[in-house]
């Protein structure tokens, strides 16, 4: 009868397969429900840091504009006088050379801020470029080299994420001023179907595509999407305010 007793109490305190096998498909039930908001924060954490990433570079693009009475750093890249350089070479040791001999390096000395952790390109060590607006070269649309010149910085676009193919990202990033369809350089598109953007005063915003056809501009330069408003909205940020904008009719603000 004792024994009876014994093996009746720890016969109770176990499971049969089927208990655990019930159990197991729980935990993968709930995984699974679980998994899409796991992946989704982590999407933000990373989309956070990006856009920290950005406001440290226009906070040293300020300091360096304060420095030198008001001209802020060139938005091409040119070797030592430009925000960043690139000198034709996509190896490790160029990509980190354009980095550190760029006039924003003194301000920011430090690899990290000049990558997003979302760029798929991941032999990249810069994946910003600087609005072409900003004392840039051109490209149809006026260039402003001093602050104060930019008559709406809250509204103008400063630092854009772009996947260039370029690993080194020549020159400043820019669009097609005569056409109101067409690209020149791409957007990013690895957050969530969107990008980041830093803007002259500081501040930094995250757009999400609208329209399906930027996400396939890629990697491909001069590709042409008329009517799309994600192009559009970017056209009217690129120099708004601006009385030589050549974007009025694409409703600057």
């Amino acid at each position: 009868m004792i024994k009876k007793t014994i093996w009746r109490a720890s016969r109770a305190g176990g499971f049969t397969l089927i208990e655990l096998l019930v159990v197991i498909a729980i935990i993968v039930i709930l995984l699974a429900m679980l998994l899409p908001s796991i992946t989704r924060v982590l999407e933000v954490a990373r989309r956070t840091y990006c856009m920290s990433n950005v406001r440290q570079l226009q906070v040293a693009h300020t300091c360096y504009a304060g420095e030198h009475d008001g001209v802020m750093p060139g938005s091409m890249t040119n070797p030592d006088t430009d925000w960043a350089a690139y000198t034709g070479d996509d190896s490790y040791a160029s990509q980190f050379y354009g980095i550190t001999n760029g006039t924003l390096w003194p301000y920011v000395k430090g690899i990290g801020p000049y990558r997003c952790p979302d760029h798929p390109e991941k032999t990249y060590l810069r994946c910003y470029s600087l609005n072409n607006y900003l004392n840039g070269d051109g490209w149809g649309y006026p260039v402003r080299q001093r602050v104060g010149e930019v008559r709406r910085p809250n509204l103008t676009i400063s630092f854009i994420e772009d996947p260039d193919p370029r690993k080194g990202l020549a020159g400043s990033w820019v669009t097609d001023t005569s056409n109101p369809g067409a690209w020149v350089d791409q957007p990013g598109w690895w957050h969530s179907d969107g990008a980041v953007f830093g803007f002259l005063d500081g501040h930094v915003e995250y757009w999400h595509w609208k329209d399906a056809r930027t996400l396939t501009v890629g990697y491909n330069f001069y590709a042409s999407t008329p009517n799309n408003p994600d192009l559009i909205r970017i056209k009217v940020h690129s120099c708004p305010g601006d009385p030589n904008s050549p974007f009025k009719t694409l409703g600057e603000p």
